[in-house]
């Protein structure tokens, strides 16, 4: 039984008979009550399920009333099938972009919107944010075949036509929500029409500019990322990278997952600090880098740039000690020292404490020390206790089983010596 079972193209409507399939000839039938199938059809598909049949399509047979394609499932009694007519997918857009300006229409049009979701062939309709002092767009739109037609404006007025991969006429936007519609079409009478939309919201108050200034500084299997801070109050940044090519993760596809290979991935951050660190990266492999800023009012344009982490690249760290010689009974503090600061992520400094004149008993002990984010050095204790004998000893701090994102410098150890005070 069919239900929804009449359609309309071009003022005329169709009613679906029936719909078999044929073991025996591995195939699927169509049947309509009327005769103009072929002619009134060809930029339109029968859908069975997710499965897709062009009337157009050079491997199906057209009869009087009927169409019939290779097809190989088969329905048993009682299986409810989905079926519907849609325009060709050969109608559906193969890309789409827009780009503001801030100044004017007339301006250069170099600032990539972000449409939620990312683009996709299959998706009709698309969310994208920008400024107050962007006040106009431009349509980047591509379909399959060269014969069909592009156009696009705002819903309810008369739409600009596009040549395809070419940003089209300036659309100025009100402030608030601006629908705008994106039309592909074959070029005969009465063909059906795909639209896509794209509503885009102009924001009342600025939203913050891109970050300036970034730079991506390789580290051993790290990426330490740096700008300078977003203007109209940013209250956070998101930060995404990823490996995959442009193809692969667009410039302003959305982040999914945590595969950087496999598409962009997002930061887990918090706070306004205008650095990140990035670890857990492979080593000469080139990762691109984007952030961008958040105010009350939303979420301003990213700035993109790219590195390739390298484990030559890890900053180095130096062991020394003060006083040095101490007296017994006396603290030592032990300093590391890192060759350049690392960013946002802070980092541990393991050490050994090795006997060389002195006993266990003469001093205390020391794990490590920790390296603040954003810092160069960080310090730890040694306590030396006071006993009866008359000697001076000494004992060497030396650094431990160093992570990943720091490399031994020189020196690497000190000799820390304890004078005796009972000589």
């Amino acid at each position: 039984m069919l239900t929804d079972d009449d359609f309309t193209v071009s003022g005329t409507t169709y009613t679906i008979e029936r719909i078999v399939t044929f073991t025996n000839a591995a195939h699927v039938e169509i049947a309509f009550d009327r005769v103009d199938v072929q002619t009134a059809l060809d930029n339109y598909e029968f859908h069975v399920g997710t499965t897709a049949f062009p009337f157009a399509s050079a491997d199906h047979t057209l009869g009087i009333n009927s169409a019939r394609w290779p097809y190989s499932t088969t329905w048993s009694p009682g299986d409810e099938i989905s079926v519907s007519i849609a325009p060709s997918s050969g109608l559906r857009l193969t890309g789409l972009s827009l780009t503001s300006s801030e100044d004017g229409a007339d301006g250069d049009f170099n600032n990539p919107l972000d449409l939620e979701p990312g683009f996709e062939p299959h998706v009709a309709g698309y969310t994208a944010a920008l400024p107050y002092f962007s006040a106009h767009v431009k349509v980047r739109a591509r379909v399959g075949a060269a014969s069909y037609t592009l156009s696009a404006g705002k819903r309810g007025e008369t739409p600009a036509m596009l040549t395809s991969g070419v940003a089209g006429a300036a659309i100025p936007l009100a402030v608030g929500a601006n629908v705008i519609e994106v039309k592909s079409a074959t070029t005969e009478q009465g063909a059906p029409v795909r639209t896509t939309t794209i509503t885009v919201t102009r924001h009342a108050q600025d939203v913050p500019g891109a970050p300036r200034d970034l730079t991506v500084t390789p580290g051993a299997g790290e990426l330490e990322v740096t700008w300078t801070a977003s203007n109209a109050n940013p209250v956070g940044y998101d930060v995404h990278y990823t490996s995959a090519t442009r193809i692969e993760a667009p410039d302003r596809a959305a982040a999914l997952g945590n595969d950087p290979a496999a598409g962009w991935v997002a930061v887990s951050r918090s706070g306004t600090a205008p650095r990140q660190t990035i670890t857990g990266l492979d080593n000469g492999v080139t990762y691109r880098v984007r952030v961008r800023a958040e105010n009350a009012n939303g979420k301003g344009f990213w700035e993109e740039a790219s590195g390739a982490p390298d484990a030559a690249a890890a900053p180095t760290v130096r062991l020394s000690a003060s006083p040095n010689p101490v007296a017994e009974g006396s603290s030592v503090t032990v300093t590391a020292t890192l060759s350049r600061a690392r960013g946002s992520g802070a980092v541990t400094i393991p050490l050994t404490i090795t006997d060389d004149t002195a006993e266990p008993e003469d001093h205390g002990t020391l794990a490590s020390i920790r390296v603040a984010a954003g810092a160069t050095s960080g310090t730890g204790t040694v306590t030396t206790a006071q006993d009866a004998d008359t000697e001076n000893e000494t004992f060497t701090v030396a650094l431990g089983a160093l992570p990943s994102e720091v490399a031994a410098g020189s020196p690497s150890s000190v000799r820390i010596r304890i004078t005796d005070d009972d000589r």
